[in-house]
Parts: structure tokens; sequence; C-alpha cells
């Protein structure tokens, strides 16, 4: 349905599979369902932004509820998103690239990004790391832009992005 023409049909869809990973995380099964999500998740962040922030809602969903369900592992040296870890922050990486935030959609992007580092298991930690380094260099190059803003509306969005990438930095591991 993530593929269906009309853009209710996707916006309601990525929704519902936000509120499933939310609420129903025990109904997936990883060797079953993951990857089709997972991909119709990401497919869904070249969509509108709506669409956007529903798949990021629902990635965070996904990344919080599998880390919850799995984390009475022994070891968490790796996880069922473990394969597809590098892809989703990759994706969700180039969401925030862009330079407008209609529906919230670079917030909800920077939201699920930070979720994925806090659920991170120990076969991620390169990808989180090669995370923290580009969220790092796009902390410096707002700092470096500060002082050329010049409306009210500009100084939001770098408030608001500043705040963002804040969110991934200082996100508390419990592993």
């Amino acid at each position: 349905m993530m593929s269906d023409p009309q853009p209710q049909v996707k916006d309601t869809t990525a929704w519902t599979l936000g509120r499933i990973c939310e609420s129903l995380i025990t109904s997936i099964k990883p060797d079953v369902h993951l990857h089709a999500l997972v991909s119709a998740l990401v497919a869904g962040l070249q969509d509108s932004p709506h669409i956007i922030a529903n798949c990021c809602w629902a990635l965070m969903n996904l990344a919080d509820g599998l880390y919850e369900l799995y984390e009475s592992s022994e070891e968490q040296s790796t996880g069922p998103l473990s394969p597809y870890f590098d892809g989703i922050v990759g994706a969700l990486l180039q969401v925030t690239e862009t330079a407008g935030n209609e529906s919230n959609y670079r917030t909800s992007a920077y939201e699920a990004i930070t979720s994925f580092v806090q659920q991170a298991t120990l076969d991620c930690v390169r990808v989180v790391s090669n995370t923290t380094l580009k969220i790092l260099d796009r902390m410096e190059h707002l700092l470096n832009v500060q002082n050329q803003i010049l409306g009210a509306d500009d100084r939001n969005n770098w408030n608001d992005l500043q705040s963002n990438l804040c969110s991934v930095t200082v996100v508390q591991r419990d592993s």
C-alpha cells in the first residue's frame, strides 16, 4: 500500500505501520516481516513531507520497540535491525539534508536517527561513529553561519536545526 498512487493511502499506511511498531511490536516477526517493513518505510522517505514524517515516526518506533523486545538478550552484540541499520540511518540522514521542514519531517528524521543511535547494538558502532561525525560537521557549519542569519524565520530554522543536531549527539546509551 506504500506504493499506491493515492497520497492519502500512503499516508494512512505509514501512520498505521507506525502505530503497529509502537503498540504491536510483538506481532512483527523479524524473519518474516522486517525486510518488507523496512523497505516500505525507507521508500516512503522519498515521498511528500507528511508521509516522510510518518515513515520517520514508524522507523523510530520500530527501533525503540525492537530494542525493548530483544534487550533481555544476554549480549547486545547484534539485533534484528543490524542488517538494515546502515541503510536506514543513511536514508534518514539524506532526509535531514533538505532546507525545509514542512510537517516537521526533518525533525522527525532527526528523532528517528536519535532512536537508532540510542538503540544501536555493538555491530552498528561504526555506523553510529560515522553518523556522529557527520552531525558534528553539520553543527560546525551551522555555527559558522550563525552571524549570517537575517530574518526571524531563518533564526527559528537555525534554532530548530541546532536543537535537532544536539539531540543526536547527547544520546544516553544504555549499553
